[in-house]
């Protein structure tokens, strides 16, 4: 009897796996994403192995934490996040603004999942240089993604879900720097009203 391991948290659980399951059209083509086998294997398992599979895969997208690197491995390759959001070239700027619309796109579709990869693939590259804790990437370019693209299917999704933590705690800082900027200047017109 052939055993197959389940990841139990974000920690083990790759990109490429992720996308494959919420893309997945049959309870089966789940199965195979999250044990990273083939459909065909995955169709030999019993009925009851199929529903606890799909019940704790699920429970693992749910478990565990997020994790930001700057930069980190994958085997020889070491990969590194977008260092500086101010310095985005335009086609940067575009490709991600795109697959975020893509992705976040309502009503949210099962479509919708496969651009995290392609997301993932302007935010994270491979790393040019180092001088210390600085680093410069690879320039991005959309032609040669493809050279680097499994690695990108590898990160794990406590790394991704670290990526998202730090966009949305800019957005939400953004958002307060703006309030508060917003308060200040209704303080300001308010007291010159006043005279």
């Amino acid at each position: 009897m052939k055993t197959y391991t389940v990841p139990t948290s974000v920690e083990g659980i790759t990109l490429k796996q992720y996308v494959q399951f919420y893309t997945a059209k049959t309870d089966i083509e789940k199965v195979a994403a999250a044990i990273g086998k083939p459909v065909s294997e995955a169709e030999k398992l019993q009925v009851s192995a199929i529903q606890t599979i799909l019940e704790l895969f699920t429970e693992a997208c749910q478990t565990g934490s997020s994790r930001h690197e700057q930069t980190f491995f994958d085997g020889a390759i070491r990969l590194g996040f977008i260092p500086d959001l101010n310095m985005l070239s335009f086609k940067e700027y575009v490709d991600i603004d795109s697959f975020t619309t893509l992705i976040y796109k309502q009503p949210v579709e099962v479509e919708n999942y496969k651009y995290f990869i392609d997301l993932f693939a302007v935010l994270f590259r491979p790393v040019k240089e180092v001088w210390g804790k600085y680093y410069e990437l690879e320039p991005y370019d959309s032609g040669k993604v493809a050279h680097y693209r499994d690695c990108i299917e590898r990160i794990t999704m406590d790394r991704v879900n670290g990526a998202l933590v730090f966009f949305s705690t800019i957005a939400n800082e953004l958002m307060q720097d703006s309030l508060t900027y917003l308060e200040n200047q209704m303080r300001t017109a308010m007291e010159e009203i006043r005279g």
